[in-house]
């Protein structure tokens, strides 16, 4: 039955079978050829036409079809060799090379002569964590794995036979071209054309083989339905090349003629750039998930006012990966003024299907007035679509089911059931269709159902959703993760908008727990594609069957979301002094400024304005500059505190896109030429405790506390304990001119902490106590018998201002870690309440966060509670330095 007969039936009173209750797609018979053959004859029609422009760094790669197929030729017989040699093709009769490379015209090169070697290809990501490519490796058993210079002494790949493309390709060079050799195995022995697993992270990946007859259905499918136009000379692929649908990305175009820009990784998430790019080669259609669809469409709305025929040449939109929401169209129909002349189309498919097995066009605003959710349309040439309950039965029409997918473009199939598909639980035989081509069919996992002779996406099956542009995160698996951490009391994982949240309920013993820091707990246990976006709850809202309430929590956030929008308003930004190409720069820029000094902030910020001036201060300098570079924008805490305004500070940021959390941590400050750090000695005594007991009054937090703490009453303490901090010789002072102290860091070893004297001293005796409770908190006997510094007590002039207050400070950190290097102490163990010396500690030093204690609940040995006005924001860390 074909579809108009099939939307007929829909209409006619007669009862319809349940059986008839299915999409099935028109017959067409498409070419069968192995895609290395299809790509030669190419080659014959257009020898000297561009094929490939790629990016790499600063540096631009041209080839043309004649030099690509010749380069291809010539490391095919590297690679046949190597193959012969070892006679692979006596042992696998579908073999195949896992490449580790980074999209580049090299790729493109490697990947066509492993297919003219008689191969398929498994592509990894570079990116991805050596233990999960190990465990891809071990399962799959390619026949050899080429890997690029930078990787190639991995020692998670010892056991496995490993190959540096790079030094191939170089070796391949000396090769004289001859023609394809024809001793190659039998047509079913290298079929498969690559071998994709499935990027889910926590469970084990799963892997999958296409074969060339799938790729090729897939390819003419889409030039016949989405065909070329006579002026298309370009199109470009700005993802990775290790998910299905980068596959018909990059390879419809250099099947067809086309020249192929391969983007730069650094440019290649970059909205903006990806716009200059289409502008530049003036590209015709464009491949991308919803959410990248629609950060392009935002950047593009903002630059449209300087230029209104921007993106007007990218004629398709193709959308897939993700549910499509009626937003995104709505908002693309909006952006073309709904003329009519651009198309967005939704396509739906997985791996197994070779990418895509259903869609839906778009052109204009009136075909989707009159729905509430964007179809996923009709099935492809040669597929057909079943709705089945768990009994593989088919559902009645416009009930819910799973969605089953049987035709020309199902995969060969998995790496786990190589001997017999049907062990596989996602494949199976279709029994509503007795023809070979529609034999198997293939559980897709996602929910969907049948309206209007259209399929419809209701959820997934099993909670997966994308993250990012490659990867796949299993919901149900996120949520065991987080409920396993010990200090999480109840925790649940969704995905709205295009973000992964988690909600997260805390134990009541860690209840002083931050989201940032749980958030930086969970980088360091997930990769940074699967760590959700945490809200901490206070309690977890529940139903009458004892189940989280889901919609309270969503309503609770969006209400949350919404306040912090309303707040955001109150920064106020002015561009008037800023180039129109670098006002989307600028404007990230102060965004994360504006957000880390606060919502209230006392001035307009412009170029002209000053950090200090418009409420930045010494509390907040270091995390603003460490928020910059952890978002790629790349400056150091020195430039940012000698720049006289924002003009400066802007002039000296460097934009990267790969900048990590750890270079992010890289700050430092050059020391002052007239300042020399040296070690305490007894006559420093009165002027050093001078100094402290100054900046302990005026500028630590809980000194507050104590109105009737007298400055001589820390003076006392310090010189009464003066031969405890520089008996060691552990404490170290900053002189500058005059030979005038102006810092000060009193250190001793853990151990000796009891040792400090507060007799006579009932003042200063609570805040001491203070410190020794802390130091209860932590664990030392896995250093019983080795050797840990405390730093008890470190203070700056008053007199200083901010700026050179805060330099004093970080080298006296700085000369702290070195310090306690060179003496071979185990641990740094500190206690702050100073937000200064908790951001330097952490940002620049890299020191771990043991603890964070309100110090609201500390309570006494005589049972009060001293510091029960604090504010509960207000929190005393605990931080360890290990000299690993």
């Amino acid at each position: 039955m074909d579809l108009n007969s099939f939307a007929e039936s829909l209409k006619a009173p007669k009862k319809i079978k349940i059986k008839d209750i299915f999409l099935n797609g028109i017959r067409r018979n498409y070419n069968q050829i192995l895609l290395h053959e299809k790509f030669e004859k190419i080659v014959e029609a257009f020898p000297d036409a561009k094929a490939i422009i790629s990016e790499e760094g600063n540096d631009t790669y041209t080839m043309t079809y004649k030099e690509l197929s010749l380069a291809s030729d010539k490391l095919y017989q590297v690679i046949f060799e190597l193959l012969k040699e070892n006679e692979y093709f006596t042992k696998n009769e579908s073999p195949f090379i896992a490449i580790i490379m980074r999209p580049s015209y090299q790729m493109i090169i490697t990947i066509l002569a492993i297919w003219k070697a008689g191969c398929g290809y498994l592509p990894l990501d570079f990116n991805d964590r050596s233990s999960y490519i190990k465990s891809i490796l071990n399962e799959s058993k390619p026949e050899m794995i080429f890997i690029e210079d930078f990787r190639f002494n991995d020692p998670n790949l010892e056991d496995f036979r490993v190959y540096n493309i790079n030094e191939l390709l170089e070796k391949s060079k000396d090769t004289i071209s001859v023609p394809i050799n024809e001793e190659k195995p039998e047509n079913s022995k290298y079929k498969t054309a690559l071998v994709l697993y499935s990027t889910t992270y926590l469970r084990q990946p799963k892997g999958t083989k296409i074969s060339h007859d799938n790729c090729m259905q897939r390819i003419e499918w889409q030039w016949e339905f989405y065909p070329y136009s006579k002026n298309e000379k370009s199109c470009i692929v700005h993802n990775s090349n290790f998910h299905i649908d980068c596959f018909a990305e990059t390879w419809a175009p250099l099947l067809s003629g086309k020249c192929l820009i391969i983007m730069n990784e650094s440019n290649r998430n970059d909205p903006l750039k990806l716009i200059e790019k289409m502008e530049e080669f003036k590209i015709m259609r464009f491949y991308g998930r919803p959410m990248k669809v629609q950060k392009i469409l935002e950047v593009a709305k903002e630059k449209k006012k300087e230029n209104s025929k921007q993106l007007e040449n990218v004629k398709l939109w193709i959308s897939s990966g993700e549910k499509m929401p009626k937003s995104l169209a709505i908002e693309f129909f909006n952006y073309y003024n709904n003329d009519g002349c651009h198309t967005i189309a939704n396509f739906y498919g997985c791996t197994e299907t070779t990418g895509d097995c259903c869609t839906f066009s778009m052109s204009s605003l009136e075909q989707i007035q009159d729905i509430d959710e964007i179809p996923l349309g009709l099935p492809n040439p040669n597929t057909y679509i079943y709705i089945l309950d768990e009994n593989l039965d088919q559902v009645k029409l416009g009930e819910i089911g799973e969605i089953y997918v049987s035709g020309a473009f199902l995969a060969k199939c998995e790496i786990i059931s190589e001997a017999n598909r049907f062990e596989s639980k996602t494949f199976y035989r279709n029994s509503f269709n007795l023809h070979p081509t529609f034999w198997t069919m293939f559980q897709t996992g996602d929910l969907g159902y049948i309206k209007n002779g259209l399929l419809y996406f209701e959820s997934r099956k099993d909670r997966k959703c994308r993250a990012g542009d490659d990867y796949t995160i299993d919901l149900d698996e996120l949520d065991k993760k987080l409920n396993d951490i010990d200090y999480v009391e109840n925790a649940y994982v969704t995905y709205k908008d295009f973000k992964i949240l988690a909600f997260i309920q805390l134990k009541r013993s860690y209840s002083g727990k931050s989201e940032k820091e749980i958030q930086f707990d969970l980088k360091n246990i997930l990769p940074e594609y699967g760590v959700p976006k945490v809200n901490l709850v206070f309690k977890m809202p529940i139903v009458d069957d004892n189940k989280i309430d889901i919609k309270q929590l969503l309503l609770e956030y969006e209400n949350h979301e919404k306040e912090i929008k309303r707040k955001t308003l109150h920064v106020n930004f002015n561009f008037d002094d800023v180039e129109p190409d670098r006002i989307e720069f600028v404007k990230e820029i102060f965004r994360i400024i504006g957000i880390r000094i606060g919502f209230d902030v006392k001035d307009v910020i412009s170029l002209k304005s000053n950090f200090f001036q418009i409420g930045g201060s010494k509390s907040n300098i270091v995390s603003c500059v460490g928020d910059l570079r952890t978002e790629g924008f790349y400056i150091n805490l020195e430039d940012f505190l000698e720049a006289k305004n924002f003009d400066e500070i802007i002039k000296k940021i460097i934009k990267n896109e790969r900048m990590s959390l750890f270079s992010a941590k890289v700050l430092t400050i050059e020391r002052n030429t007239e300042w020399r750090i040296q070690l305490a000695y007894n006559e420093d005594a009165v002027e050093a405790a001078e100094l402290i007991a100054n900046y302990y009054i005026t500028k630590k937090p809980l000194f507050k506390f104590f109105p009737n703490l007298r400055k001589e009453s820390i003076i006392k303490f310090v010189v009464g304990n003066w031969y405890y901090f520089v008996e060691k010789r552990l404490s170290f002072k900053i002189v500058g001119l005059s030979n005038k102290i102006i810092g000060m860091c009193l250190n001793i070893e853990i151990q000796d902490q009891k040792l400090l004297e507060m007799k006579d001293l009932k003042e200063v005796k609570p805040l001491m106590d203070y410190l020794v409770f802390l130091s209860q908190k932590f664990d030392f006997k896995p250093y019983k018998f080795q050797k840990v510094l405390m730093p008890y007590m470190i203070a700056a002039d008053v007199s200083l201002s901010q700026k050179d207050e805060i330099r004093v400070i970080y080298h006296l950190e700085e000369y702290l870690v070195e310090f306690m290097r060179s003496c071979e102490y185990r641990l740094i163990f500190a206690e702050s309440t100073s937000p200064l010396t908790i951001q330097l500690r952490k940002i620049c030093f890299d020191y771990r966060t043991f603890k964070e204690f309100p110090v609201n609940r500390y309570i006494d040995s005589q049972g009060n509670r001293i510091f029960q006005s604090a504010d509960v924001n207000l929190k005393t860390f605990i931080q360890i330095y290990e000299n690993k």
